[in-house]
């Protein structure tokens, strides 16, 4: 990381605008697990590694005027964008902390918490079960943990026109082993919430599989645009090599029947018992 503890994928204004489509795009997922976790209005709720905290506001709007949401990210420039960005009238406030994730006891208060939201953090962090373990530490007593992250992102896929995949899946997850990110974490998630007193409620197994023509095929897109010349830059990809995988998505999405296949991830709500 560099010296500003920046986001690995960038914390720039193309990121924050990569950031946010993202977020719209996946607000669906985000919503229904919030609803199976019950988060509610008049609960304190953390959005842990909230990045600009596009979801953080849509938990201030769910927690409502009661209610009270705190936003926890490595970044300070991520968290100057939430403190510059109130929430709507009648919504929860919000309380920013610029913050390591395995640090979250310096600033949260143990047993304070009704709700934890991580959603694809726990990849981008060195010691995922010390995560877990500070999240656990912060929920009161039947406080729940929502958390949303890859558990095999190797099974990322595109056809019919696939030859660059293997090159693209490389050069990423080697980028991604530069900062200790482990890309396939949702697997051991259940087992650490046992580990640290978490009850585990509900493991649900999350993909989508989309087409050109569908919203999502953006989401690949800009993260494709955004990270892999950034990639490139680092020395995990070629300028030949970078080239041939950008031609090879445009041409996929003007193939007829072109699909693409996102990595399999996992949905685990668990309670503190």
């Amino acid at each position: 990381m560099s010296e500003e503890r920046e986001y690995v994928l960038g914390t720039d204004e193309a990121e924050l605008n990569r950031l946010g489509l993202q977020h719209r795009l996946w607000a669906d997922a985000a919503g229904n697990q919030w609803r199976r976790a019950r988060f509610g209005p008049g609960m304190r709720l953390l959005d842990l590694g909230c990045g600009p905290g596009f979801a953080t506001r849509d938990l201030c709007e769910l927690a409502g005027r009661t209610g009270a949401v705190v936003a926890a990210d490595l970044s300070q420039r991520f968290i100057d964008f939430v403190r510059a960005h109130p929430t709507t009238p009648g919504s929860a406030p919000i309380e920013a902390h610029c913050i390591d994730a395995h640090d979250l006891h310096t600033a949260i208060d143990e047993s304070s918490l009704d709700g934890v939201y991580l959603r694809w953090v726990l990849h981008f962090t060195p010691e995922p079960p010390m995560v877990i373990e500070q999240a656990a530490r912060a929920l009161k007593p039947g406080g729940r943990l929502a958390v949303q992250d890859y558990s095999n992102w190797q099974g990322l896929h595109w056809g019919p026109l696939n030859h660059t995949l293997p090159i693209l899946r490389h050069g990423i997850l080697t980028s991604y082993k530069e900062v200790r990110a482990d890309s396939n974490v949702g697997s051991i998630v259940p087992a650490l919430c046992e580990r640290h007193g978490l009850r585990v409620i509900e493991v649900t197994p999350l993909t989508r599989v989309f087409t050109p023509a569908d919203p999502l095929w953006m989401w690949p897109d800009s993260y494709f645009r955004s990270y892999l010349p950034r990639i490139a830059e680092r020395g995990h990809l070629s300028a030949d090599e970078l080239d041939a995988i950008m031609a090879e998505w445009q041409a996929l999405g003007e193939e007829p029947g072109a699909m693409f296949f996102g990595p399999i991830q996992i949905e685990v709500i668990a309670e503190k018992m």
